[in-house]
């Protein structure tokens, strides 16, 4: 039986030279939006609260713009939010890793023969 090759790709966008937007910052916005909570984002992530403040921190310092929006809780407790600007860069990141994917599956064929 020969070998079943398959083709991998990971994208990693880079802002003047840092890296910006991969699968697991990805991920964590897209855990913000859908939990409106860093706490409970980093935590389905299995990530310490600390370390998602400092990602998300350092992607709004990186990039100029705030990704996320963060308030401070009272009685109707602290939220989060992403920018419209984090919503199109997560969609953008999304469209390429799907073009990734479906050039992938073509080229896939020509190396298992």
């Amino acid at each position: 039986m020969s070998p079943a090759f398959s083709l991998q790709a990971r994208m990693i966008v880079q802002l003047n030279g840092e890296n910006f937007l991969g699968p697991g910052r990805i991920e964590l916005l897209e855990k913000i939006k859908s939990t409106g909570s860093i706490s409970e984002a980093s935590r389905l992530m299995g990530m310490s609260y600390r370390k998602a403040l400092h990602v998300i921190d350092r992607m709004n310092q990186v990039y100029g713009h705030d990704l996320v929006l963060t308030w401070k809780g009272g009685a109707e407790k602290g939220g989060a939010k992403i920018t419209e600007m984090g919503e199109i860069l997560i969609a953008r990141y999304q469209e390429v890793c799907l073009k990734i994917h479906r050039l992938l599956t073509l080229e896939e064929p020509h190396f298992n023969p």
